[in-house]
């Protein structure tokens, strides 16, 4: 199976360590990490350090775009880009000494129509039956409102798995054409059902809600509580490890893509989701936007995972 992610905005991530954050005044920087970003391009980083084959599809443009692509393939990635006139954004994560991050993220875009079906003509020729296909993160300006929809229809209708990670109005419409899985924080969640989930327990229940009126699987993700998984396998959760938290961005990015991996392998749901979390725990390990490797996340794979009748 080729795991192969899309990643309509994808970014430059700046990651800029300082003792303190003062607004209005000058700031020196201890040091600062550049890294490729974009949350499919986080998967896409993640399932190459674990081994997996597949290509990333994402839009880039201008200097940016080109050492968007140099840095993907220092990481091993295969790149299936398509051209955009609009430069690749660039997202600025500011972690001062305390853990406090401020992020600064740029909108990305616009798109053209041309640009827009020349990507949609590139996945559509690449899907090939039984392949999973990640669709994740935000997407630019110029980009139909409809696109998650769309291309999961269309990758389904080709024999491929979808994997949606995406949020608001995206995630809504995402799960019309019916994807295998989604994989919504507690926030996204929130926003999905209509009230805070803020708890385990109200998390499986909303999980379980989207689960019978979608019949979609479901990861929800909840950082340091752990993840609950809802779907045709039951209702599981899993601890997340006590770790020393260095890097912020692409925990939920390392846990999908770890499932994934794991799954792929016909493992079964709670070997996936103690993976998962620990390969989330040895990347917030990790300063900056580096990505664990399997020793690193091997460390922690005897996370408690527990059954759930609720």
């Amino acid at each position: 199976m080729k795991f192969n992610t899309i990643t309509l905005n994808p970014a430059l991530d700046r990651t800029v360590f300082l003792s303190e954050f003062n607004t209005g005044a000058l700031n020196r920087t201890k040091s600062t990490v550049m890294a490729a970003g974009g949350k499919g391009i986080n998967v896409s980083r993640m399932l190459s350090s674990l081994g997996a084959e597949g290509s990333a599809f994402a839009f880039c443009g201008g200097d940016n775009g080109r050492i968007l692509r140099s840095l993907c393939e220092s990481d091993g990635i295969d790149c299936a880009f398509v051209e955009s006139e609009c430069e690749t954004r660039t997202c600025i994560k500011i972690i001062e000494d305390s853990s406090r991050c401020t992020e600064i993220n740029e909108r990305g875009g616009p798109i053209k129509k041309s640009e827009s079906d020349s990507f949609f003509a590139s996945v559509e020729k690449s899907a090939k039956a039984g392949d999973m296909w990640i669709i994740a993160g935000s997407f630019p300006p110029g980009v139909d409102n409809n696109v998650y929809n769309l291309l999961t229809s269309m990758l389904k209708s080709h024999g491929c798995k979808v994997v949606l990670d995406c949020d608001g109005e995206a995630l809504k419409n995402g799960l019309c054409a019916n994807p295998m899985l989604i994989k919504p924080n507690m926030a996204e969640l929130s926003s999905l059902v209509g009230y805070t989930v803020d708890t385990v327990e109200k998390a499986v229940n909303a999980a379980q809600c989207v689960y019978v009126q979608n019949h979609v699987d479901i990861l929800c993700t909840m950082s340091e509580i752990g993840a609950v998984y809802v779907g045709e396998a039951g209702v599981y959760r899993v601890d997340a490890p006590k770790v020393d938290v260095k890097g912020f961005a692409g925990a939920g990015d390392s846990f999908l893509a770890a499932y994934l991996y794991k799954y792929s392998h016909g493992c079964d749901i709670p070997e996936c989701l103690s993976f998962a979390s620990a390969a989330a725990a040895a990347k917030v390990e990790l300063s900056g936007t580096a990505v664990p490797d399997t020793a690193a996340i091997e460390k922690y794979t005897d996370r408690i995972v527990q059954k759930m009748y609720i």
